[in-house]
Order: C-alpha cells, then structure tokens, then sequence
C-alpha cells in the first residue's frame, strides 16, 4: 500500500507541473504482456514446458514539450507489471510458473508526428523494480483444489533497470487515444550472487503494452 500511495503521489506532482508548465499530458493505462529472456532456457531442460506470455496491466501519466510542429520530447511515470509464465501438462494437474516483476518506469521519448493524428516516438527507459519474485501454481483435476508456492527476490533483485521503448499512438478523438509500445530490457532482474535457486538464471525483461490514454 505504501509503494502505490508513493507512485500516486508521484503522478499528481508530474500533472501538477506539467500544467503548471503549459505542456501537453494525460493519463494512460492498458494490457502489459510480458516475457523475459532467460538463460538458460528452462524450455531446453524440460521439454514438457512451454512459455507462455504473462498478462497483467499499466498505467501512468505523461507530459509533452513540442519543439515545433513535428517534434517533441515525452516524459512519463508509469506503473508497469513485467514477468513472464510457463505451464507444464501433467498427469492430472497443470503447473505454471511466473516470474513476476512490478517496476515504476520514467520514459523519455523523441516524438514525431508524421501526420496529424499520429504519432511515433522512441527512448531510452529507466525503471525501478518494486518488487518480483516466483510463483509456482498447482492445478489439479478437482475444481476445488489448487496449491501454489512462491518466494520473492528481495535483497537480490535489481532495483535499477534500463530499457529502451518504441512505440505509436494514434489519436481516436481529442481526448481518447490508442497506443502500442514494446520494450525492449537490457538489465538483469536478478543479481548473480543470489541464494535463493541452485542454479543462476540470467532474465531480462520484454513488455509489449496495448492501451488507450486520455488527454487532459
């Protein structure tokens, strides 16, 4: 609780300034699929395993500075919700396996508006992982019955990512749009002189995010 009030806090001091600014903002929010590239690859070692997408979601606030009628910068806080899933079929009973991360993101975007309800941009990503860890779900053949085991990360997730986003926006009416971002991470999630598995598993994050924002 006191993580999501300090991000609240955050977004309404953004809007504030931004409008104290005279710059362009507005809220967005939307699905967040996520995957992580892993190393190794446990797909290899367990050939039951499939990777599968994790699902969770995002939302921010973002600001805009145009420097003439084509180009600008984008700044924005965003709340995003990273991992990523594989699922065993056994005999009886289905496992999935999540990674989970929730990082507090700071985007600066290069913003190009090629026509006049679109508009592209690109830029570099700093993020701060609130949390992550593993969850392991049992789901056996009774309805009624499910069993899950998981441990979190704590003092060896890397708190300090990097990553870099690409994405288009398209403005549906003056005050609703639609976008689609990929991210693309570079840092690990996970410190190398972890305690917590036998064997160290080197994951980067990957978020594609589909959504809509409003202008304000």
């Amino acid at each position: 609780m006191k993580k999501i009030m300090i991000s609240l806090i955050l977004i309404v001091a953004v809007a504030a300034m931004a409008s104290a600014l005279n710059l362009n903002y507005g809220l967005r929010t939307g699905l967040a699929i996520g995957n992580m590239a892993v190393d190794p690859d446990p797909t290899e070692s367990e050939p039951g395993l499939e990777n599968k997408m994790k699902m969770g979601f995002y939302c921010g606030i973002w600001a805009r500075h145009m420097m003439n009628e084509k180009i600008g910068i984008t700044v924005e806080l965003n709340y995003v919700e990273q991992g990523d899933r594989y699922t065993d079929e056994g005999s009886g009973f289905t496992e999935h396996a999540y990674m989970i991360q929730n990082t507090l993101e700071l985007p600066i975007l290069f913003t190009y508006l090629p026509m006049e309800k679109m508009t592209l941009y690109a830029g570099p990503v700093l993020g701060y992982a609130l949390n992550g860890g593993i969850k392991m779900v049992y789901d056996v053949d009774d309805p009624d019955v499910a069993e899950y085991v998981g441990y979190d990360f704590g003092e060896w997730l890397n708190r300090f990512q990097f990553s870099a986003a690409a994405g288009i926006k398209y403005e549906i009416t003056e005050t609703f749009f639609g976008e689609v971002r990929y991210t693309y991470g570079f840092s690990i999630v996970i410190s190398e002189d972890q305690e917590l598995m036998s064997e160290y598993v080197e994951a980067i994050p990957r978020t594609l995010t589909i959504g809509m924002g409003i202008n304000l």
